[in-house]
């Protein structure tokens, strides 16, 4: 399986530099959190986000965006986007009520957003504005690093590195509930072994075999509840929330590779994987990058492509033994834009870590599916 999520390897443990040296985190002051969606969280809680307020969301999000705000009691709406997932004051302004306590915005994919105009927006309604930097760790707009025009800014690290777990919160501006400190914490033996398990590393695939080996028995010791797979993740791998991680630090193991992985290899492989992929593309018909070249300031997350049929296409390339994300629940959200999207647009693996080898399977995966489609 190529996966989009960065699996951990040699380069990564010789590196030597600082993965946060760059990053949306260089110069800030920022908290580890478990994840994500658990940054997403603590935010509205420090903003006093509470049951039956309202936050205006891109009709073009993960469930992970969605789950910490109803988790409160609140209640996600969601506004329109225009084709290039950029958004319009306008749009936003249709949806704003007495309710209305706080404005998600997003970097797609890696690529930067202009939110000025927002932050004014949100400011002329008291409106908190909370950027979401979870695609784009080490993008930049204007020779500047994302995540300094919201109220409060969030980020996704095991996105970007080969970790267990790992999200980060920082605050432009001051909260209105203080937080509770979160502790550090240590990483347990399944967190290192599941961290392992998927690596790239020597024993990896014994590993591997030594985790399907020990399912079979558990199943076959007990039908009524099938094991867990200890391919784990922040969440068990899940888009679910559980509102007792927002109380949780990122493991060990993840704030070890933040100060040991290189910032400048992981930003240029990631280039240099989108641009051959995307080179690829351009001669395939039947699909196209969402992007016709990588914006300026981009370091991509993911390679977003829009497939002429997708559901073929998705299905095709899952059977290649590729893991893809869409999000097609967002055909549900009221946008001409997302509905479009919701099917077609496929993110697929642009991570550090890809071979050679896993380019050329990932190229032929991609033809493949586009001539299927």
């Amino acid at each position: 399986m190529i996966t989009v999520y960065p699996e951990l390897d040699l380069a990564a443990l010789r590196a030597n530099g600082a993965a946060l040296s760059e990053s949306v985190l260089a110069g800030r002051d920022y908290e580890l959190t478990s994840s994500g969606r658990a940054a997403i969280a603590r935010a509205l809680t420090a903003f006093g986000i509470d049951a039956n307020d309202e936050v205006l969301v891109p009709a073009y999000c993960c469930l992970a965006m969605t789950a910490p705000i109803q988790a409160r009691g609140a209640r996600p709406v969601f506004y329109q986007l225009r084709e290039d997932l950029s958004f319009d004051v306008q749009h936003l302004q249709a949806h704003l009520t007495s309710r209305t306590r706080a404005v998600i915005a997003v970097h797609y994919f890696g690529a930067a957003s202009d939110l000025d105009a927002l932050r004014l927006w949100c400011d002329s309604h008291q409106l908190i504005l909370l950027e979401d930097c979870a695609h784009a760790f080490y993008t930049q707009i204007d020779s500047r690093l994302v995540g300094s025009v919201g109220h409060a800014g969030i980020a996704s690290i095991m996105k970007f590195l080969p970790s267990y777990d790992g999200g980060a919160l920082w605050f432009n501006a001051a909260p209105r509930r203080p937080l509770v400190q979160l502790p550090p914490r240590s990483s347990s033996l399944r967190e290192y072994w599941s961290l392992l398990e998927r690596s790239r590393l020597p024993g990896a695939s014994c590993m591997r075999l030594v985790s399907r080996v020990r399912a079979h028995a558990m199943a076959g010791a007990s039908s009524a509840e099938p094991p867990k797979s200890t391919m784990a993740s922040a969440t068990d791998g899940g888009l679910e929330f559980d509102p007792a991680s927002q109380q949780l630090a990122a493991s060990a193991s993840a704030a070890w590779l933040l100060r040991r992985d290189s910032a400048r290899r992981i930003k240029n492989q990631r280039c240099e994987h989108f641009e051959q992929l995307a080179r690829a593309i351009r001669t395939m018909p039947g699909v196209r990058v969402f992007w016709s070249e990588l914006p300026a300031g981009a370091v991509p997350y993911v390679l977003p492509c829009l497939f002429d049929r997708g559901d073929i296409a998705f299905a095709s390339l899952r059977a290649s033994g590729i893991q893809v994300f869409r999000w097609e629940f967002t055909e549900q959200h009221g946008c001409e834009t997302t509905r479009r999207y919701a099917r077609s647009l496929l993110q697929l693996p642009v991570h550090q870590a890809l071979g050679h080898s896993q380019l050329l399977k990932l190229s032929n995966a991609i033809r493949a599916a586009a001539q299927a489609a």
